[in-house]
């Protein structure tokens, strides 16, 4: 059966409650995002027929998707993640002794939904939120390419001995602006047209 768990408070969350928050980004970001409307969106890709023990809150599970894929974790590591960071817990509603959602679950959700299609129209819907309150700004973005040279000479071959001299600097590469080539870095700065954020 297609069900949530109850969240009931101990003394080891009230202690949660009151440390202050360190990420201010997650808390806003939970505050701003109606929850329920995503969790009608992912209980579309249940049949109300299917049975079984309860499964994990919907919303947490998804919530742990957007961990990883805002700080670039594997399945593995957004258990580990989750384990061990108080914000993440915090943003996902955890309590201290609730047990952390493992790897192969985090897998199976995304297959059910990404499969179905719910997982694509849960971003959506987040993506819609945000344009409602003007967080995404759809007229376009001006990008403008500034070409920083390495202080460092790039990779040479003597012609005399054939002997290879390589750059002190790994990351620099050969980039061109304008028909100019240079060694070194091209930064980028995009700008949205209208409202001139960074």
């Amino acid at each position: 059966m297609i069900g949530k768990y109850k969240k009931q408070r101990d003394i080891m969350d009230m202690a949660f409650i009151v440390r202050k928050p360190t990420n201010l980004y997650l808390d806003k970001i939970d505050e701003m995002i109606d929850w329920a409307l995503i969790e009608k969106v992912l209980m579309r890709g249940y049949k109300k027929s299917e049975r079984g023990r309860p499964t994990r809150d919907l919303v947490v599970l998804f919530k742990s998707l957007l961990l990883q894929a805002w700080y670039n974790l594997s399945d593995p590591g957004l258990e580990e993640a989750i384990n061990d960071r108080l914000s993440f817990q915090r943003f996902l509603g955890l309590s201290l002794s609730e047990q952390v959602p493992d790897e192969t679950t985090f897998w199976r959700f995304r297959e059910r939904h990404q499969n179905g299609g719910t997982l694509k129209k849960a971003f959506d819907e987040i993506n819609r939120q945000f344009k409602k309150k003007g967080l995404i700004i759809e007229r376009g973005t001006l990008i403008d390419a500034t070409i920083k040279q390495s202080s460092y000479r790039p990779d040479s071959v003597n012609r005399i001995t054939g002997e290879l001299r390589e750059s002190k600097d790994k990351n620099a590469a050969f980039v061109s602006k304008r028909g100019r080539t240079t060694y070194g870095y091209k930064m980028h700065i995009g700008t949205d047209l209208g409202s001139d954020l960074i």
